[in-house]
């Protein structure tokens, strides 16, 4: 068996409030720490909630532009030409051999 020390009542007393008060202190920390991650979870919500609206808003705006957009409007870029084959390209876009182009 474990070997008993005794301890005068007195100072069994004293332990025992500060270790009370000690614990007190530590859940009133631990409320403060609680509280504060709960506004910061109202806040984060929110954040979410305009983020995604600005998303939605960004989409719409994005189909709307390209609404605007005319139909022939090439949806890929172009390649452009190198300028020693600029005298390959004829009116039109139809290419001339070179043959013609000379």
């Amino acid at each position: 068996m474990g070997d008993f020390c005794l301890v005068p009542l007195d100072d069994k007393i004293s332990v025992l409030e500060n270790s009370i008060g000690v614990l007190e202190d530590i859940h009133d920390a631990l409320q403060v720490k609680r509280d504060t991650i709960n506004c910061l979870i109202c806040d984060l919500a929110d954040l979410d909630g305009k983020t995604h609206r600005l998303m939605m808003q960004i989409q719409l705006m994005v189909l709307s532009l390209k609404k605007e957009l005319p139909s022939d409007t090439p949806t890929t870029p172009t390649v452009p030409i190198a300028p020693w084959n600029v005298h390959i390209m004829a009116e039109g876009g139809r290419a001339l051999t070179s043959n013609e182009a000379v």
